[in-house]
């Protein structure tokens, strides 16, 4: 028997497929990675996958340096913290794999008359790339951000300050001049980060009821989240001063969920 192998055709098939299931996991994990991350990654388990395809080994060793070269990947792709926020994460990634591939068997088998075609498996991989975007629509709409605790660093210059983490769809502030979503945090703390003679923006609330006032919120460099073993880094972010009645014992950060987009 005698196969004839298109090596560039198969690493571009690879590499969007790569491309669309990366794009999904960073869906469920708050979107921890950025575009380069995405595609260097979809680009690396690529010439992995190909590499590995045709080296002198068993069947069995392949599979076991994809699933090393896989591991590896993702591992890089996406910033954790400790075991259980990588196993979150592959768990995530083979979850979102086996959907789109239960997908493309679906395409597969809807447009069999083209597999016979030359043009039949490059067809299903741009109507796939294509239809990425509203499966990430799709996704996200059906992830439910609720209320979700964590830790927070809050970095300015040579302060650096950890409190406790609140992921709350009830913030929906937004720092008026550049609309970039705002998070609060309560008075005691923003003493530490910020003095008096810090400039400010005024950022308008309202709450429950007739609650509403004008909020002082600080510019930060800098702010790592840590939610259940997923980092995230946010630069360039507004932090507001919490209300007199909005303010507890504890040092808190309330974070908007737009801030993770």
């Amino acid at each position: 028997m005698k196969l004839e192998i298109y090596c560039d055709l198969l690493f571009l098939e690879v590499a969007v497929w790569n491309f669309c299931v990366l794009c999904l996991t960073n869906e469920t994990v708050w979107r921890s990675a950025g575009k380069r991350r995405i595609y260097a990654g979809a680009l690396i388990s690529a010439g992995i996958y190909v590499a590995v395809l045709f080296l002198p080994a068993s069947a069995f060793v392949r599979i076991l340096m994809e699933v090393a070269g896989t591991l590896v990947t993702v591992a890089v792709i996406f910033p954790t913290k400790g075991f259980l926020g990588f196993r979150k994460v592959v768990e995530n990634y083979w979850s979102c794999g086996c959907a789109w591939g239960g997908a493309a068997w679906i395409l597969l088998k809807f447009f069999s008359f083209l597999k016979k075609d030359a043009w039949g498996v490059p067809f299903i991989t741009l109507l796939q790339f294509l239809l990425l975007r509203p499966s990430v629509t799709w996704l996200r709409r059906r992830i439910k951000n609720g209320r979700r605790e964590g830790t927070a660093t809050l970095i300015n210059g040579t302060k650096k300050i950890c409190v406790k983490a609140i992921l709350d769809t009830g913030n929906s502030l937004k720092e008026p001049i550049s609309g970039k979503p705002t998070c609060v945090l309560d008075g005691l703390t923003a003493k530490q980060l910020w003095t008096g003679e810090d400039l400010f923006r005024a950022v308008p609330w309202h709450g429950v009821g007739d609650a509403r006032g004008i909020l002082k919120a600080y510019f930060l460099p800098e702010l790592r989240l840590d939610l259940g073993g997923l980092v995230k880094v946010v630069r360039n972010v507004y932090v507001a001063v919490a209300p007199e009645e909005g303010k507890t014992k504890d040092a808190c950060l309330i974070i908007q969920p737009k801030i993770l987009e």
